[in-house]
């Protein structure tokens, strides 16, 4: 059997990860859209709500309602 190349596993990972979701939060409108160092903001303009989304140093997600 012929070794298996990492860089294969990498894009079967991604393939597979592609239809998993991994939050849900709605957003009817959104009033700004922005991104702050490693975090990208989305901050609705009908919910009171803005949605943080951290990349570095480990994925994190968090909703904030206002």
């Amino acid at each position: 059997m012929a070794p298996i190349n990492p860089v294969s596993i990498e894009k079967l990972v991604l393939r597979n990860l592609q239809n998993i979701r991994i939050f849900k939060a709605e957003i009817e409108s959104a009033k700004r859209i922005y991104t702050c160092n490693d975090s990208l903001y989305v901050q609705g303009s009908v919910e009171n709500k803005t949605i943080e989304v951290k990349f570095k140093s480990h994925f994190t997600v968090q909703i904030e309602e206002f």
